[in-house]
Parts: structure tokens; C-alpha cells; sequence
């Protein structure tokens, strides 16, 4: 990736294609965002059309990981709504009158 894109250039090219930061997580909620896909361009933007003419750069063998740092209400808002759709999917707890009292407070 490097011998083709100078660094500033990857940073650019994955943050235009990434967005508003606020937007993240509800797009990768609703799998409009897809890192996979976005590494894909990357590296096909990365991948030469004829070795013949670019001395081989862009021929190698290329792995991308990105690693997006959601913001911990986002995560724990997430994770609320992953478990919100997994007691509708299985039900409710059976909890005491007791608990679900001292839950409520």
C-alpha cells in the first residue's frame, strides 16, 4: 500500500469515504457502513492495472485493518439495543416482584 499511497492520502481517501464520526455507529447498526467494503476500495484504488507498467508497485500482497474507536455511549447505547432486540426475540427475564422493584428504584 505504501510504495502507492503516501500515507496522508490513505488517511484522506478513509475519511472521506468514513464520514461524520456521529454517523458511524447507527451506519454500522444498519450495515450502510462496511469496513470490509471500504478496505476493498482501499486496496483496490492500491492495485496496479498492468505490472508491466508500474514495475510491479501495486502487486504485492496487500492487508488493511481499521479500527474505529466509537465513542463509550455509542458502545453502551449499541450494546442497550442489542439486548433490547434479544428480549424481544426470547422474552422478557422472570424476575421476582422483589427484584424488579429494586431495579425500578
Amino acid at each position: 500500500i505504501w510504495d502507492v499511497l503516501s500515507s496522508q492520502t490513505a488517511v484522506d481517501f478513509l475519511r472521506k469515504e468514513l464520514g461524520d464520526r456521529s454517523s458511524w455507529a447507527p451506519r454500522l447498526a444498519s450495515g450502510q457502513l462496511r469496513l470490509s467494503e471500504l478496505l476493498c476500495r482501499l486496496l483496490d484504488r492500491c492495485l496496479s492495472p498492468d505490472l508491466r507498467l508500474t514495475d510491479g508497485l501495486g502487486g504485492d500482497n496487500m492487508t488493511a485493518v481499521l479500527v474505529l474507536f466509537l465513542p463509550m455511549l455509542v458502545t453502551a447505547q449499541s450494546a442497550l439495543a442489542g439486548c433490547t432486540r434479544a428480549v424481544r426475540a426470547v422474552g422478557p427475564p422472570r424476575l421476582m416482584p422483589a427484584k424488579l422493584a429494586q431495579i425500578a428504584a
